[in-house]
């Protein structure tokens, strides 16, 4: 039997649709164990570019560290003494490790993005389904506010306006990937 264009849990599934950002055929792929090839799309594409911004910077600051340090060598009157020297090591030292810190940050963000996409690629659609937990982390100091779901033992961070239209202890099923809530609906 079709819902009707007024029954009021297809309209709950397309507001839940509108706030989670999926479709009700995603949703319905998804029920197969499937990812709808948009969701797959979404998935594969996002995340590189911080990864790249890390490398940057990280190059960035190395090569401010040491150019900084050789252009102070060559601004100082000779002979150079033991403790200005010791401050040019430090600095061209300091800007080579907190560039090779932020360079292994980048590289374990390319590192994560790549196991993304493999996961994309290959994986269905995981299932967890039970009370729904509702948590809001009131931001302090100048940090945002958080609202996140708990289900089957699976967070979630999410929108204010999805947080607010779902109920706190009501039973859903939610279809995720890699941490990536792909749907939700109901039970």
């Amino acid at each position: 039997m079709m819902a009707s264009p007024s029954d009021p849990r297809q309209a709950y599934l397309r507001d839940l649709g509108a706030a989670h950002g999926f479709t009700l055929e995603e949703l319905e792929v998804n029920r197969q164990g499937r990812l709808h090839p948009a969701q797959a799309k979404r998935g594969k594409s996002s995340g590189i570019g911080g990864g790249v911004f890390l490398l940057l910077l990280g190059l960035l600051v190395a090569a401010g560290g040491v150019g900084g340090a050789l252009y102070l060598y060559d601004d100082y009157s000779k002979p150079i003494s033991d403790i200005d020297m010791n401050g040019l090591y430090a600095l061209g030292g300091g800007g080579v490790v907190l560039g090779g810190l932020l360079g292994i940050g980048a590289l374990l963000t390319f590192r994560k993005v790549g196991a993304r996409r493999k996961a994309y690629a290959q994986s269905p659609a995981l299932v967890a389904q039970g009370p729904l937990q509702k948590v809001h982390i009131d931001g302090r100091g100048g940090m945002p506010s958080q609202w996140r779901y708990v289900i089957g033992g699976v967070a979630f961070v999410v929108s204010q306006k999805a947080w607010e239209l779902t109920t706190h202890g009501a039973h859903y099923r939610v279809y995720h990937l890699v941490g990536d809530l792909l749907s939700i609906e109901p039970l």
